[in-house]
């Protein structure tokens, strides 16, 4: 059992990671919505929120990062995390006007 999850550690603590985030996203999500009102500011709060924590879990934990140089992988992370936040948040608002 050890050396199987010796040999899978690395999809399971992303998986781990992912599922924190996630719970995270929606708690956050639900609290900033229930005191600001707002669908689309809600969800940049959360997912801004949830998405550093992510970062860092999976920068640190997941993959053991440790610095060699250049870190580029902020930028190109949160670069994807707006784009994430922005489509997610106008689905939510959308469907949520829908509704």
């Amino acid at each position: 059992m050890k050396a199987l999850f010796k040999k899978y550690y690395i999809y399971i603590s992303y998986i781990f990671s992912s599922g924190i985030s996630f719970i995270l996203d929606l708690t956050l999500f639900s609290l900033f919505l229930w005191l600001i009102d707002d669908i689309i500011i809600s969800s940049y709060l959360a997912r801004a929120i949830s998405s550093f924590i992510n970062y860092l879990l999976n920068k640190y934990k997941v993959f053991k990062y440790e610095k060699n140089g250049k870190d580029n992988t902020f930028i190109a992370y949160f670069s994807l995390v707006i784009i994430n936040i922005t489509l997610s948040a106008i689905l939510v608002d959308t469907i949520s006007n829908f509704i």
